[in-house]
């Protein structure tokens, strides 16, 4: 089975889309962790690890970023065929643009981006990325455009075959 993620904010955000508009921001920067807005569920304060983990309700547990992890997850990784990280260049909704890539800010720093490979939850392999990679089973592309806005020809070439191979199911 194969997994695409098509401009996924895979390790988070560090702030609020803009499209969402002023006042939703507002209500959001309230309450980050539980505003109710699906954005909540994928917010990532990186100046603050601890409540982060106390917090997050959705994100810090399917990425077993807690400190005991849930085995079924990397279990689960491990069976794809592929899985597949598509990223918008000019993403102006996913900030930072990394984490469709499974990157991030460096825990206490507003500079430092972490790429996929150099992160904690690579190299010690939390979810199964670090495995699916050394397999051949990591694909990440990317595109110039905007989030979820790709092209006709860049979603023919590149994205339906993932969808086309008959030796795998889908999910």
């Amino acid at each position: 089975m194969n997994l695409i993620s098509l401009c996924g904010p895979n390790n988070g955000i560090s702030e609020c889309p803009s499209f969402l508009g002023e006042l939703v921001c507002a209500l959001f920067k309230e309450e980050v962790y539980s505003a109710g807005l699906s954005v909540s569920g994928y917010f990532k304060d990186h100046t603050d690890q601890t409540t982060y983990l106390k917090s997050s309700t959705f994100l810090a547990d399917i990425n077993n970023e807690r400190p005991a992890k849930n085995l079924k997850y990397w279990e689960n990784m491990k069976r794809l065929s592929k899985y597949v990280l598509v990223t918008a260049l000019n993403d102006s909704t996913v900030i930072p643009l990394v984490s469709e890539s499974f990157g991030y800010w460096n825990w206490g720093e507003d500079k430092t981006l972490i790429s996929l490979r150099d992160s904690p939850a690579y190299l010690e392999d939390w979810i199964g990325l670090k495995t699916l990679d050394e397999q051949g089973k990591l694909v990440e592309l990317s595109y110039q455009g905007d989030h979820v806005r790709w092209s006709n020809e860049f979603w023919s070439q590149e994205i339906l075959p993932f969808f086309s191979d008959p030796k795998t199911e889908l999910i």
